[in-house]
This record gives structure tokens, sequence and C-alpha cells, in this order.
């Protein structure tokens, strides 16, 4: 990537597009930061499907400020490769599936790329620092490495979980696997359940942790906080106390009845409720 953006920078001349392409290396490094910021998520198709509007654009921008014919051919390999490499990156999200993902835009995109290369001139100085270019070069070749790092630590944990069942819903949020369980059980056999595959309840979950699972499964859903004997809830995994003025909790609850016991999601509300352990949620299991 990086030596194909230096030979286009060579290709443009100072007086009419350094501005150009200083606007388009800050728009990179913004929709880079973007990226770097979803991993934590597996909803990327709306992202990637906006990348590739915004990459469509800024081609159009390009080719439109071009009109010198030359038959100069610039590295198809890197072409190629930046293919292979977005190819990879989209399937890294999607592990369930087989299809093709945006690939007729990718190969619109590349063939447009690849033409208004052949296009430019290649013998006048660059006018954008290097070094900013590796840079982001760098930061990207970084999101690539944490998404090969969540594939494999997804396989892992997929082979745990296959202790609990065959036909698996796992998803992944900031390097952490979750297995979603679509049987209704009590609160008690869910984390049995889940201790089959060395895990437990989805524990102490943030409020973004909250919003990414109740995007991915249906119905409300048991997690690991329960009321112990001196009358206070408590994470399974730590023993530390769920305070009754955490954010996280909705409206009223906890009710600090008799027969709330056990805490469970509230999938409308996003907010965590108290209720009897013996009744049948999905639950999520964290490992």
């Amino acid at each position: 990537m990086s030596n194909r953006i230096k030979m286009i920078e060579k290709s443009h001349g100072s007086d009419n597009t350094s501005g150009i392409l200083s606007s388009e290396i800050q728009e990179l490094a913004k929709r880079i930061v973007v990226i770097e910021k979803s991993h934590d998520i597996e909803t990327s198709s709306v992202i990637l499907s906006s990348e590739i509007q915004n990459l469509t654009e800024r081609i159009v921008a390009m080719e439109r400020s071009h009109y010198i014919e030359t038959t100069s051919d610039i590295l198809s390999s890197e072409i190629q490769n930046l293919t292979e490499r977005v190819v990879a990156m989209e399937k890294s999200h999607y592990i369930e599936t087989t299809s093709d993902i945006l690939s007729s835009e990718i190969q619109n995109l590349t063939e447009r790329i690849v033409a208004m290369e052949k296009s430019l001139e290649t013998d006048r100085k660059p006018d954008i620092p290097s070094v900013e270019i590796q840079n982001l070069a760098n930061r990207i070749q970084g999101i690539e490495n944490i998404l090969q790092q969540n594939v494999t630590r997804r396989l892992e944990c997929i082979a745990s979980f296959e202790n609990i069942q065959s036909n698996l819903d796992v998803q992944m949020f900031d390097g952490r696997c979750y297995f979603i369980g679509r049987q209704y059980l009590s609160w008690s056999k869910t984390q049995a359940k889940c201790q089959l595959a060395g895990a437990n309840l989805v524990t102490d979950p943030s409020q973004r942790l909250i919003d990414f699972l109740t995007e991915v499964i249906e119905n409300h859903f048991w997690i690991g906080a329960r009321k112990t004997n001196i009358g206070s809830f408590q994470w399974i995994t730590n023993g530390e106390t769920v305070y009754w003025n955490d954010r996280r909790w909705d409206g009223n609850h906890p009710y600090y009845n008799e027969r709330n016991l056990c805490v469970y999601v509230n999938v409308g509300r996003r907010k965590w409720r108290d209720y009897d352990c013996n009744h049948r949620y999905n639950y999520v299991c964290e490992l």
C-alpha cells in the first residue's frame, strides 16, 4: 500500500493536487480510527459498506482530476495484494458464512484503481510526507494482526463451547468469547451449562457489552449475579458486590424481595433486572 501511494503521489503536480492529497490522507486517518474502534463488534457490514462508498467517492474525485494518457504500468501485484487483504478482513468478521462480502464492489473499485494508476505520470515529486503514509500503513497492518488474533481466539472458544452443544453461536467482543444459549432454562441450569465449557454466565457486563449482546440475542438472558445469604447481589466469579445504585439496573430494580434472587438482562430496555431464579430465560456464557 505504501509503495502504491508513493507512486500516486509522484504522479501529481504540486500546483493542483497537493491540497486534495492532504485532505485524502486526513480522511484516511479518520477512517482507520473508525475501523480500529470497530473491532469489538462483529456487525461490520455497515462499516464496510460505508468504507466502500467512501472509497468510491474518493476514486471518482481522483479520476475527474486526471486527464493524462500514459502507458505506465504501476505495480499490478499491489492491487492483487490489496484485494486479498480486504477480502481476508471481511471474512474474519463472518466466519459462519462462505459468501463473498461486497465482492462485486471491491472488484469494480480494483479495476478502476488499475485504470486510474495507468493514467498517471510517474516522474513528479511527492508532496505528502512519506512518514505519514508509512504510519497509516503500519496501523492498517496492526488492524489485520488484531483480526487474525480474533479469528484464532474464536476457533479456540468454539472448541470449548462444543462441550455444551454442536450448533454454536459464538460472538467476539473485546477479545473475549460469548456463547449465546437460546434454550430457556433456570439460572442454575444455565450456569451449569456454561461450566461444561470452563466458562461462566457473563459477569459484570459493561453497558457497551450489553448493547452488543442485545443486538445478537432476541430474548432476555441470565447473567452471572445472584443474591447471597447476607441479602446483597454478588458476581459469581469474583464475589464482588453488585451495588443497588449501579446505573445498569433498570428503573426500580433490584426489588430485594424473597423471590427475586437472580439477575437477567431485559433485552428491550438493555438493563439488568432481578427475578425468580427458577424462571426460564436464555443465557450468555463468557470465556
